[in-house]
């Protein structure tokens, strides 16, 4: 990092509040190196751009194409309306932040963010009466604040209670029908990899619970602190930690993946091994292993995908601005576009999903990932996988023969919602996974 007006972060003036060149590197080091950036090395990246951006021009404001193109590789015309890398990288670096200040920095004699409506990170001291706040809180869409919390729990039971009752009538349709759909060569080519004798088959159902404590914590939730079981934060005060441990106690998933569900149960054939379907928090990562598995919703409900996206072209990452996914395509061909954006086209919502066959972490089975930018989009992936006529259309993309064995294989596609109606999914992009 340069020392070249490192004293005068964020276009600040030296006074006797305001940390030296030093004392700011050390506190950059710190903070790199702490559990909320230590494992993100992009995020790292970022937070040392910015302070060393604003330290060498401190009157000069922060630009989000040169984010773009300095720390994500964009070409430096890229289109930030349609791009939204560096505002959904930044809403994260303040959360990050905050969590920072809140934990192992809650000593630190100085504050730092990156205050919202721009890019430069200021400084300033911490007083022993401030409460751990950041703009990331203010920033959040989704989540009430704390002091609302008490207000949160009741709506929170109720909307949860009524998915109860639901998830029963659902639950008795499924008994119900035992008619299984005809099952076309051209699903078999794809069912023939999942439902296969002699070896187990799970369906993983998205964490419901965990998108909401997400949206509402103002510190980020590793995958593998879920994975431990460990949700909260040590900050929390009493009342708050006892809603959110109560509703960690609770198991809730989606009507999308319901209804996934009932397709799955509907395509099984006479002589199909049975499948086990388990709740994101507690299925075990060695079944990763030793079955064949499908994986419904993103790595924000159901982070188990995270085991398989970092090798897949088409990823999901949140964009708190809208509540949506925005699935980021981190090597587009000509015509494709680098981010797809859930937008409102009135009257319509167009989002978007992406469909993957991977192998299991052995080699020895496959995993079929299911995930939308959003709870329609998860269920319109379930569609274009069991409709004959939406997977034969998958297959022309793929340019899969009908005597060829189906390779493993990204799909990128969109559908429209429009109330309560979802138009069929369309593929947009393809790319076939190379056989290790």
């Amino acid at each position: 990092m340069s020392d070249h007006n490192l004293s005068q972060p964020g276009g600040m003036s030296p006074d006797s509040s305001t940390p030296d060149a030093d004392s700011i590197r050390n506190l950059v080091d710190r903070i790199a190196d702490s559990p909320q950036f230590r494992k993100s090395r992009r995020q790292q990246q970022l937070l040392r751009y910015l302070v060393e951006r604003s330290s060498a021009n401190p009157r000069a404001e922060i630009q989000e194409r040169e984010i773009g193109a300095d720390v994500f590789g964009r070409k430096p015309e890229f289109d930030t309306s349609a791009d939204n890398i560096v505002r959904v990288n930044v809403y994260d670096l303040r959360k990050r932040l905050q969590a920072y200040f809140s934990e192992e920095g809650r000593a630190e004699p100085f504050l730092m963010d990156i205050p919202k409506g721009g890019y430069s990170p200021e400084f300033r001291p911490r007083e022993n009466s401030e409460p751990n706040a950041s703009p990331a809180e203010s920033e959040t869409i989704s989540p009430a604040p704390k002091r609302a919390s008490r207000f949160v729990a009741p709506v929170l039971v109720f909307v949860l209670s009524i998915l109860c009752v639901w998830l029963a009538v659902v639950n008795h349709s499924l008994r119900s029908q035992v008619t299984a759909r005809p099952m076309t060569p051209e699903l078999r080519k794809l069912w023939s990899r999942i439902f296969v004798p002699g070896r187990a088959t799970n369906v993983v159902v998205a964490d419901s619970n965990l998108s909401f404590l997400r949206d509402a914590l103002p510190s980020p939730l590793e995958a593998e602190d879920y994975f431990r079981g460990s949700f909260l934060p040590n900050d929390l005060s009493p009342p708050d930690r006892k809603l959110f441990e109560r509703l960690m106690s609770r198991r809730y998933t989606s009507m999308a993946d319901v209804h996934v569900l009932q397709r799955l149960n509907l395509l099984r054939q006479p002589g199909d091994e049975r499948f086990t379907v388990y709740f994101a928090r507690d299925f075990s990562p060695e079944n990763l292993k030793t079955s064949n598995v499908v994986l419904l919703g993103s790595k924000r409900s159901n982070p188990w995908v995270e085991y398989f996206e970092t090798g897949l072209n088409f990823r999901t990452e949140h964009d708190a601005s809208t509540g949506y996914g925005v699935i980021v395509n981190t090597h587009p061909r000509s015509g494709e576009q680098q981010t797809y954006q859930t937008l409102t086209k009135a009257p319509m919502l167009e989002t978007f999903g992406v469909v993957a066959l991977v192998p299991n972490l052995s080699g020895t089975g496959s995993v079929l990932i299911l995930e939308g930018a959003g709870m329609h989009a998860t269920e319109a992936a379930g569609e274009l996988v069991t409709r004959a006529d939406l997977w034969g259309s998958v297959l022309r993309a793929l340019d899969v023969r009908p005597e060829a064995s189906l390779p493993h294989f990204e799909v990128l596609f969109k559908t429209g919602v429009l109330g309560a109606a979802m138009q069929p999914p369309q593929v947009i992009a393809v790319r076939i996974i190379a056989e290790k």
